[in-house]
């Protein structure tokens, strides 16, 4: 019985393991975490909740989500070109940012050589390396303004400066932006291509 094929198999001895009530209790608690997940979506701010760049990071991020699930799921909403663009940009082509904008623009806090933790030195040596080097008051002034703001005027920048190295990937027949720079079929109008 045994050809060679059972390697590409999930093994029986974890399956037999495996019993339905372990089933029931893992689908239990990925239940519960998406119920966490959706009520603390639907959470309402704070009305006394101070809103300066540092300490509004959770509207930021709320923002960032939107916008990235804006740029997946395009279908979900009337089209718009301009945000398909920015969104399309932002998730393709970031390597087109300054070493400034992509640390802005990629981290809610300044990452900077003067940092305690040693996670955070850590990463920035691996900025250092990635991007090149940055003056740690390049970053904090920065980070004076909003994370939305960053990625708002690095998109600006990519727009008007960089437009001509962006590969628009558009559908040939409804023209409008596509999922990513390879992609050959529309989720618009489902039209496939090559």
């Amino acid at each position: 019985m045994n050809n060679g094929t059972d390697d590409k198999r999930f093994p029986e001895s974890i399956a037999r393991d495996m019993s339905s009530s372990a089933i029931t209790s893992r689908l239990r608690e990925a239940s519960e975490l998406h119920q966490l997940g959706v009520s603390l979506a639907k959470a309402k701010p704070l009305a006394n909740a101070p809103q300066s760049p540092q300490e509004g990071a959770v509207a930021t991020s709320k923002s960032f989500d939107a916008m990235l699930r804006h740029a997946i799921d395009l279908t979900t909403e009337p089209y718009d070109d301009d945000k398909a663009l920015r969104a399309y940009i932002f998730l393709h082509f970031r390597h087109l940012m300054t070493p400034l904008e992509r640390r802005t623009v990629e981290y809610t806090a300044p990452i900077v050589h003067a940092a305690d933790h040693w996670k955070v030195r850590r990463l920035y040596d691996f900025l250092e390396k990635r991007d090149g080097h940055v003056p740690d008051e390049q970053v904090i002034a920065a980070f004076e303004i909003s994370h939305v703001q960053r990625i708002e005027q690095a998109l600006d920048r990519l727009i008007s400066n960089c437009l001509d190295h962006v590969l628009i990937n558009r559908c040939p027949k409804c023209n409008r932006i596509v999922r990513t720079p390879a992609a050959t079929q529309c989720l618009w109008c489902n039209h496939h291509w090559r």
